[in-house]
């Protein structure tokens, strides 16, 4: 009995012991987890460090928005903006700055002017960041009374700022607000190229172009200097100068060497000139390999590309120039056509379709027979018989010689398409008949002689008088 207390009593004791251990251990797991009150440095390292997070959210939410406008992605960049939010990410102004933007890009200026002639965006801290995009916009708008107050206040706060004294602009708001003819007229009046610095010569050699007022200038190129002429960019635009002027000799002694955009379109546009088409197509490539974006360049080689049967290339030249969006259906037609030509016919049939779903009346009556040579090329017999009939009661004669020959024939359309012999043998009947000649003369039976006739004759009108 006393050995059976024992191990009871030592059990007991091992329980106490196992118990205050484990106690032991939870306080020390708790000593480790307790969080200390932090110093005043600590708490500033963390403030900072939470603040730096912010700001590095905020940069890249801004890049984000950026990186979309430059790449076009302007809806995007909308999305971006809009689903912001202000008062985490960036201010309003900030916002409202680059909805303007985008909308100036989008020539939607209605709404840039909306935006930025507000009390926030006109503040004296927003208004250098925003003043010169409002002010072309109410200039592309012709709001002439309230231009001329936002463009007096831009040229004040913007004007320290600006390496050339905004003289661009302000030609463009004079010739809005002020008569055309005596702005032109005092602009280059007391204007001597040859003493101006590189900056405003610059502007001015830029201005004529513009303006096509090059002759006011040109009589004093002779007096610039070599520094100026032996300067690449100077040479170009004096070189296109005398290019409008028409004065080819000397402009392509200054732009023969030059490697540029334009002066590569200034030798393609020569070569058209003389009529050497395949050469000037060689130099619009030049040129569009030095700028890939040159719509100069653009809008000639996509008609040497017609003219020289270069479809493809027609079709990548196309897509690359920009156009309006009030000129997207001639965009969609030059499409389909080198598509056409190129016989790609899946891709001008969905051109078409586009063309049909935008435009706002009937199409040309070519356009409806492209549509209608896709439908016989596709042997879809739907198309056919619907642009065939209504063109042809258009009064449209292809069309109605097509559906005359489809109800005449069997199997007209797979004639049409087909490349095997319809007959066997290989002479053309045409060219038997109208080229072969004939060595026998034709023989034929008489089967009414002519004097009886003329005897019938005469007995009623009395051709023979007694």
């Amino acid at each position: 009995m006393k050995h059976c207390m024992y191990i009871f009593c030592l059990f007991i004791t091992a329980l106490a012991i196992a118990g205050q251990g484990e106690a032991t251990h939870l306080k020390l797991a708790e000593k480790r987890q307790f969080n200390y009150p932090l110093g005043k440095l600590e708490e500033k390292e963390l403030a900072e460090s939470t603040e730096n997070i912010k700001e590095y959210g905020k940069i890249r939410l801004l890049h984000s928005v950026k990186l979309a406008i430059i790449n076009g992605q302007l809806e995007k960049a909308k999305i971006l903006l809009r689903e912001a939010t202000l008062s985490d990410d960036f201010s309003r102004t900030t916002q409202i700055r680059y909805l303007a933007l985008i909308h100036f890009l989008e020539n939607n200026h209605e709404e840039v002017v909306r935006l930025l002639n507000t009390s926030e965006m006109l503040n004296i801290s927003t208004l250098p960041q925003v003043c010169l995009i409002n002010s072309m916009s109410l200039l592309i708008l012709n709001k002439q009374p309230l231009l001329k107050k936002r463009w007096k206040d831009c040229k004040a706060i913007s004007m320290a700022d600006s390496i050339n004294q905004m003289s661009w602009m302000q030609v463009l708001i004079d010739l809005r607000l002020r008569d055309p003819k005596v702005v032109l007229e005092n602009l280059f009046k007391n204007t001597n190229v040859d003493n101006l610095n590189k900056e405003q010569l610059r502007i001015v050699l830029k201005l004529a172009l513009y303006l096509n007022e090059q002759d006011k200038i040109i009589p004093r190129f002779p007096l610039l200097t070599e520094e100026i002429l032996s300067n690449r960019t100077y040479r170009e635009l004096i070189g296109m100068n005398y290019f409008r002027d028409l004065n080819l000799t000397k402009a392509y002694d200054l732009l023969n060497d030059l490697d540029s955009a334009n002066a590569e379109v200034f030798k393609g546009n020569l070569f058209l000139s003389q009529k050497k088409f395949l050469k000037a197509y060689g130099q619009f490539k030049l040129a569009l390999a030095l700028k890939e974006n040159s719509s100069n360049a653009l809008e000639r080689l996509i008609p040497l590309a017609w003219q020289l049967n270069q479809y493809n290339e027609g079709t990548t030249f196309v897509q690359k120039l920009e156009f309006k969006p009030s000129e997207e259906l001639y965009q969609l037609t030059l499409l389909a056509l080198f598509s056409t030509m190129s016989d790609d016919i899946d891709a001008a049939d969905t051109y078409l379709k586009r063309l049909q779903a935008r435009a706002f009346s009937r199409n040309p009556v070519e356009i409806q027979q492209l549509l209608t040579y896709i439908g016989v090329i596709k042997n879809n017999d739907y198309d056919i018989d619907i642009n065939g009939n209504t063109n042809c009661m258009s009064k449209d004669g292809i069309h109605c010689w097509l559906m005359y020959y489809k109800y005449s024939w069997p199997n007209p359309i797979d004639n049409l398409t087909s490349e095997r012999k319809i007959h066997d043998y290989e002479v053309s009947l045409l060219d038997k008949y109208s080229q072969e000649a004939i060595n026998e003369p034709l023989d034929h039976p008489e089967l009414i002689n002519q004097k009886d006739i003329e005897e019938l004759d005469n007995n009623l009108i009395k051709l023979i008088q007694d």
